[in-house]
């Protein structure tokens, strides 16, 4: 009989194990490598030789000066007794500057003129309007006499711009007449004026 139980195969393995386990582990010296230091090398130092060129001085070159003749076109003849158009003494010539400067002149007249023009026209239109609106005024307060109807149109037509110079009622109707200053031109001051008349509708 087998002193150990089982096959012989575990057997053997068992008794490999049992081995391994009994070896005395044997660690391998570990080798300490001398350490080999290159020595450092000092090349030496090489001082080149400064080199020192000669200074190149270049002659200097003096050029003559050249001198040009005079040129006198008074003196000049030309030919067939003409002469050029610089030299030439038009007694028409700056006559279209002339010119120019008095078209430029009606230009700036009639524009002037037109502006007075429209300016007057306008102080025309309302001093109209003042005189309607203030006649219409009056109108309404006609029945609380001339003072009251006079004072309310006046009020109507300054606020329009204008000024009431005369107002009458004749019976319920009221006519009033109004002023208006224009200055068409720098220095020229005209009044414009206008007359409306308003009252009840007649039948």
């Amino acid at each position: 009989m087998n002193p150990c139980p089982g096959t012989p195969e575990q057997q053997s393995r068992t008794g490999q194990a049992q081995l391994r386990h009994e070896q005395p582990e044997t660690g391998r010296p570990k080798t300490k490598w001398p350490k080999t230091g290159r020595p450092k090398t000092k090349w030496p130092k090489t001082e080149w030789p400064k080199t020192e060129w000669p200074k190149t001085e270049w002659p200097k070159t003096e050029w003559p000066k050249t001198e040009w003749p005079k040129t006198e076109w008074s003196k000049t003849e030309w030919p067939h007794g003409e002469k050029p158009d610089a030299a030439r003494t038009d007694p028409e010539r700056g006559g279209a500057t002339v010119l120019l400067l008095a078209m430029g002149l009606v230009f700036v007249l009639a524009g002037t003129f037109g502006a007075a023009v429209a300016a007057a026209g306008m102080a025309a239109q309302r001093a109209a309007v003042a005189a309607d609106l203030g006649a219409l005024a009056g109108a309404a307060r006609a029945i609380d006499g001339d003072a009251a109807a006079c004072t309310f149109a006046a009020d109507i037509a300054g606020r329009n711009g204008g000024r009431l110079v005369d107002c009458r009622t004749d019976g319920l109707d009221v006519l009033v007449t109004v002023e208006v200053a224009v200055t068409p031109l720098p220095g020229l001051t005209r009044v414009v004026a206008s007359t409306a008349r308003a009252g009840p509708v007649r039948g």
